[in-house]
């Protein structure tokens, strides 16, 4: 899918680029497709192993996949769902998590866990930046999680 003519996954790395507490993006996909614009919108791409592929894998462990290959302090998931998100809200996000050692916008446009929270994390499914959900509108109160939310947008 794509928005304001780039896909939304090059538009979430522009968003992440643009925010000033972003050293590096790194995205986890098992799609060529995806691999081949993360590429092009200047990220990093991990390959996902069959395992933590599908949409009924937790975000947890495909997070863990992630530091374990890109060594980070901090690791923020920006949602592209959110395409009116500003870069802001990752920098608020990430400061509040070296805080706290997690935080979740709400709406959900930003996720953000310390790698010494994730070595940690107890039960995968439930997410435990429930507890520390900060909310500010520069997260955006559109969520594209289909085609149709989309061409709304």
């Amino acid at each position: 899918m794509s928005f304001e003519g780039k896909p939304l996954v090059g538009f979430g790395i522009e968003k992440l680029w643009m925010a000033d507490l972003v050293d590096k993006i790194a995205v986890s996909t098992e799609s060529e497709l995806i691999a081949r614009v993360v590429l092009d919108f200047g990220a990093m791409v991990l390959e996902r192993p069959s395992e933590l592929a599908g949409y009924e894998v937790p975000s947890i462990p495909v997070f863990q996949h992630l530091t374990t290959h890109f060594l980070c302090d901090l690791l923020v998931n920006s949602n592209v769902d959110f395409p009116l998100c500003q870069p802001g809200i990752i920098d608020r996000a990430v400061e509040l998590a070296r805080a706290n050692g997690k935080v979740l916008s709400n709406p959900f446009a930003a996720w953000a866990l310390t790698s010494e929270f994730l070595d940690t994390y107890g039960d995968q499914r439930k997410i435990s930046a429930h507890n520390n959900e900060f909310e500010d509108e520069r997260a955006g109160d559109i969520d594209n999680h289909t085609l149709e939310d989309l061409l709304k947008t």
